[in-house]
């Protein structure tokens, strides 16, 4: 994936077996509002990571 050339990305599901990353887009969705998804989904075996505004990386981890 090139994160410069992307536009929008609000949140990207990718299936692995059972287990759901989902990646956060802080351009269209707070930080604050990342938290909320995070604390509301946290229990349910999904890993998220969160694009930060302005960058070209991803925060987050595999296991």
């Amino acid at each position: 994936m090139n994160l410069k050339k992307e536009k929008m990305v609000n949140s990207s599901l990718i299936f692995k077996g059972k287990r759901v990353d989902i990646i956060l887009d802080n351009q269209y969705v707070s930080f604050k509002k990342c938290i909320k998804i995070i604390k509301t989904l946290k229990d349910k075996n999904v890993t998220f990571k969160i694009f930060p505004k302005n960058t070209n990386f991803i925060i987050g981890i595999n296991s």
